[in-house]
C-alpha cells in the first residue's frame, strides 16, 4: 500500500564459527517495485563454489535468504540493490509463499502442512520433548549393577543411523528401588541394536542397579534437558 515502494533480496552464506572459517559471503540480488496487487517475483541466483572454503567447528553454518524493505547505499552496492531506499511512506508490505528451488527453474509453489514439514525435519534430527522437569525418554533394563540399556523409538524413519548428543549429568536411571545419577551416556553403534527406526542408549551409573530389573531413563528434575539424535548429511 506504499506507492513506488521497492523491496530487495539477496542471499547470504555463513561458514559458521569456531576455528578459522571462511568469511561471510553475500550473493548479490535485485529489487522489485511493489504494486497494490499481488505479483509473483522470481529471481535466479548463482551460488558460490564451496571448493577451498573452510567451515567452522561449531556446526552453526547457514545459508539464508535476505529480504530488505529499506537499505543504505553501502548495502545497496554490496548486495546488488542499487541506490539507497528509504521506507518511502507509511503503509503495509505483504509477503507470502516464499520458496527456494535448487536448480535453474522456478517451480510452482508447493505448500506443505506443518505435519509434513515436521516429519521431513525429523528424518534428519529429532529432539525428544523434555519440557517437564521429569521427562521420561525410554524404557529398558539393567544389564549390570551400573549400566542400563534403553530402546528409543523414533517418530519417523531417520535418514541414516543417528548419533547422540547428551550431557550425562542431565539424566537419571529410575527403577522401583530409587533413582541413580547417570555418569556416562552414549548410543550403541552395533548394527544389531540400532536401526533407522530405533536405537539403544547405554547409560552408566556408579552403582545400585539390579541386573535384569526394568528401569527407565529420565531427566534429572530440571526442565528442558537436551538430547539430540542427529542424522544430518
Amino acid at each position: 500500500s506504499i506507492s513506488n515502494k521497492k523491496i530487495g533480496y539477496s542471499l547470504g552464506q555463513a561458514y559458521g564459527t569456531g576455528g578459522s572459517p571462511s568469511a561471510f559471503e553475500t550473493l548479490a540480488g535485485s529489487t522489485t517495485t511493489l504494486t497494490s496487487s499481488w505479483q509473483k517475483i522470481t529471481y535466479t541466483f548463482t551460488t558460490n563454489t564451496l571448493v577451498g572454503k573452510t567451515f567452522g567447528d561449531n556446526l552453526d553454518d547457514f545459508f539464508q535468504l535476505q529480504l530488505y524493505v529499506m537499505w543504505g547505499s553501502t548495502v545497496g552496492t554490496s548486495d546488488g540493490l542499487g541506490a539507497a531506499e528509504t521506507f518511502v511512506g507509511s503503509g503495509n508490505i505483504d509477503i507470502a509463499q516464499i520458496q527456494l528451488c535448487a536448480g535453474d527453474v522456478a517451480l510452482p509453489f508447493q505448500p506443505k502442512t506443518y505435519q509434513e514439514e515436521l516429519r521431513a525435519c525429523q528424518r534428519y534430527c529429532w529432539v525428544p520433548d523434555t519440557a517437564n522437569t521429569v521427562a521420561f525418554i525410554a524404557d529398558g533394563a539393567a544389564v549390570s549393577t551400573n549400566q542400563g540399556r534403553f530402546i528409543v523409538n523414533f517418530p519417523v524413519t531417520m535418514r541414516g543411523l543417528p548419533t547422540l548428543t547428551a550431557t550425562a549429568g542431565d539424566w537419571k536411571i529410575d527403577d522401583i528401588a530409587g533413582d541413580y545419577d547417570v555418569t556416562s551416556i552414549d548410543i550403541t553403534t552395533d548394527a544389531t541394536w540400532q536401526t533407522k527406526n530405533n536405537a539403544t542408549i547405554r547409560a552408566a551409573v556408579a552403582s545400585g542397579l539390579t541386573q535384569y530389573r526394568q528401569c527407565m531413563l529420565r531427566s534429572d528434575g530440571t526442565a528442558n534437558r537436551i538430547m539430540i539424535f542427529d542424522a544430518e548429511l
